[in-house]
């Protein structure tokens, strides 16, 4: 029974199966260019290799007779800045430089002023748990704590211009 009106039924954009067609299309490439990537092999080009000891000549070598793909550093202390900014050098014209310092632990230190009539500064230092952090500044020795799961936080009622974090081998400057 049909009371005179015609029912029309919606009907979908003509361009929704092309775009999905795209879309799949696309996801299959995806999918193709991952599985290429994941059997290409890997890189293949050699390891140079260095220790604390030897840096200087390794790096004069690899700058100038040898140019490796490839770098890594076995590093009992961190390195003095002229070595860091040449290793950070060599991995700006394309080689692959990893280090690695069991010895050495990850340590930052950050300094704000505190917003207090009478001045001083908050110092946060970020440390492993359990590591014995030393605060000194350029008089000497200020205070030192054993970190906790979130480091150490000290207040310095005058601070001076340079406040250091020094954990083992390692001292970070703030």
């Amino acid at each position: 029974m049909s009371d005179g009106r015609s029912e029309i039924e919606p009907r979908a954009p003509r361009s929704r199966p092309a775009g999905e067609w795209l879309l799949r299309a696309l996801v299959v490439g995806l999918l193709v260019w991952f599985l290429v990537q994941a059997l290409r092999p890997g890189d293949r080009r050699p390891v140079e290799q260095a220790a604390s000891d030897g840096l200087g000549q390794a790096l004069e070598r690899w700058s100038t007779v040898d140019a490796p793909g490839r770098v890594h550093v076995r590093l009992d202390d961190p390195p003095a800045g002229r070595a860091r900014d040449w290793l950070a050098a060599l991995g700006g014209v394309g080689t692959e430089v990893r280090w690695s310092g069991p010895s050495l632990l990850p340590t930052a230190v950050a300094i704000e002023p505190r917003a207090d009539p009478a001045g001083g500064a908050d110092v946060a230092v970020a440390a492993p748990p359990g590591t014995v952090v030393v605060l000194r500044d350029t008089l000497g020795v200020l205070d030192s704590a054993r970190a906790g799961a979130l480091g150490v936080r000290a207040q310095l009622p005058r601070p001076r211009a340079a406040t250091d974090a020094v954990t083992g081998r390692v001292t970070a400057r703030g």
